[in-house]
């Protein structure tokens, strides 16, 4: 399994995001343009590139050759390939993760005063995790958060899944976080969260063999524009 997370700071110059946007197929091409704020198509965009990038790496194609359809809910898939992947992004920074199995992917920019949403989106248990250390309650809010969502996006049904349908738990142990469903443990999954990025959180769901090492760190210019100019 690897994990990528693509700098955008500053935003894709005009040149380079018009060429990555006439490469995209027309329907990918027709749902950026309909963002109304140019910084979320830019990520759409640069998600979908750094997720072609990695997966032409991986089996030594060009990026041209990378194409994508979507399945019944709108999540990503890659066409004729035994490759799964998912890209989220948040802020100045896009996360894409690939593997041999389904794999869910979540990155969120913290802020100090996290959203009042937490009786709409967690459980008991859930609460009991973030309310037994006030201090440490923004960090936990947003480690539950993603992780929450890289579960729902590893199975690919968007937001069908109620958020409370589930319950990501820590394991003190093993240090680890697993996944219940009126408290059956789900031994299909694994989770891992990343805190390498400064003003960040980014979790992954996968499957339990394939939990990553680390998390690869890319900015435009290093990592996307050379390679697709190789493609």
């Amino acid at each position: 399994m690897e994990l990528h997370a693509l700098h955008i700071e500053g935003g894709i110059p005009e040149q380079q995001y018009l060429h990555l946007l006439l490469s995209t197929d027309a329907g990918m091409r027709k749902r950026i343009s309909s963002f109304y704020r140019r910084e979320d198509a830019e990520r759409s965009l640069a998600g979908i590139f750094l997720a072609k990038t990695v997966i032409a790496d991986r089996i030594g194609q060009p990026v041209r050759r990378i194409q994508f359809q979507e399945n019944p809910y709108g999540k990503p898939e890659v066409s004729g390939l035994n490759i799964h992947f998912n890209i989220s992004h948040s802020g100045d920074w896009v996360t894409c993760a690939l593997d041999e199995q389904p794999i869910g992917t979540d990155i969120e920019q913290c802020h100090s005063l996290p959203p009042a949403i937490g009786d709409l989106c967690f459980t008991e248990e859930e609460k009991v995790y973030l309310a037994a250390d006030s201090h440490e309650y923004p960090n936990r809010f947003y480690e539950l958060w993603t992780l929450k969502e890289s579960y729902i996006k590893a199975l690919g049904k968007g937001m069908s899944i109620p958020l409370q349908s589930f319950s990501i738990q820590k394991c003190q142990e093993e240090s680890r976080f697993k996944c219940y469903i009126q408290n059956h443990l789900l031994e299909d999954w694994a989770f891992e969260t990343f805190n390498d990025i400064t003003g960040y959180q980014c979790a992954v769901c996968c499957h339990p063999k394939s939990i990553p090492g680390q998390l690869k760190l890319w900015s435009l210019n290093d990592f996307y524009y050379p390679k697709l100019e190789l493609a």
